[in-house]
């Protein structure tokens, strides 16, 4: 299946697909994987917002740089998995403690 380029693809979601929703056999039904790692990212966003209330927000990007090892932007942006698990148990400590 050949994927459809458009023209501003590239600034419209450069951090990856804003979709949920995907054509099955069935009318629209999510799929199994999206569904795991939007769930994953959901619980991602939940502890960002509560290092948030806690500490602040510069306080909470600045331990999120830390770990990137640099600014964060839409363009740059860590790539590799193991940042968000990174992050996560960062979250957990931060907020354990």
């Amino acid at each position: 299946m050949t994927r459809l380029k458009l023209p501003m693809q590239e600034t419209l979601f450069p951090s990856g697909d804003p979709f949920l929703v995907y054509p099955g056999k069935r009318e629209y039904r999510t799929s199994r994987f999206v569904s795991l790692y939007y769930k994953r990212q959901w619980l991602t966003f939940e502890f960002l917002n509560k290092a948030e209330q806690k500490f602040g927000r510069d306080k909470v990007m600045e331990g999120i740089e830390r770990l990137a090892g640099g600014k964060i932007s839409f363009k740059d942006y860590p790539r590799n998995k193991q940042f968000f698990y990174q992050l996560r148990a960062f979250l957990q400590e931060i907020l354990a403690g």
